[in-house]
């Protein structure tokens, strides 16, 4: 998988041209909607993050999901029907959780109910809206270098072999 940007001058047909990938199943990034929208913060879904580390230094606050050792291989059995020695392998193959824990912000222990961590989820979204002097600035900043944040993932995350155009 690899990024594309796409861009054009005010009126250009930008937006239509992403609704017409969007329609087309090719998912897109909307950086200008969030910037409308004024989000106070952007949650980044990056699997590896703590493997790659090129990340880290782009974001304020980390968010580790976790859960126990049993509910994770059961997950992953019931999610990709694996086999429990796949799952095994496949969880062996990625740091810790426990790890990941230690090195994150927050935790978000998914072990429980689904009520308890929604409960969480919204306890932490409250204590990011609070974050103060971050917010505007660092929107502002991040919006700016979303692109170049994505861009070091997946050069971190996949080798590249692009043709040059026709």
């Amino acid at each position: 998988m690899f990024l594309v940007a796409l861009t054009g001058g005010i009126g250009s047909g930008k937006s239509t041209v992403s609704s017409m990938f969007l329609d087309i199943g090719v998912p897109v990034i909307d950086a200008d909607k969030i910037a409308r929208e004024g989000y106070p913060f952007v949650i980044l879904d990056v699997p590896l993050l703590f493997e790659g580390k090129s990340l880290l230094s782009y974001v304020k606050f980390t968010v580790v999901v976790s859960c126990n050792e049993e509910q994770q291989l059961a997950r992953i059995i019931d999610r990709n029907d694996f086999t429990e020695e796949h799952a095994i392998q496949r969880i062996s193959t990625q740091m810790a959780l426990q790890e990941k824990c230690r090195l994150a912000t927050y935790v978000i222990d998914n072990s429980g109910t689904i009520d308890e961590t929604l409960n969480q989820v919204k306890e932490l979204q409250q204590r990011l809206t609070e974050v103060k002097g971050y917010q505007q600035l660092k929107m502002a900043i991040v919006l700016l270098g979303f692109g170049f944040i994505i861009v070091a993932f997946w050069k971190f995350s996949c080798s590249l072999n692009v043709e040059k155009p026709l």
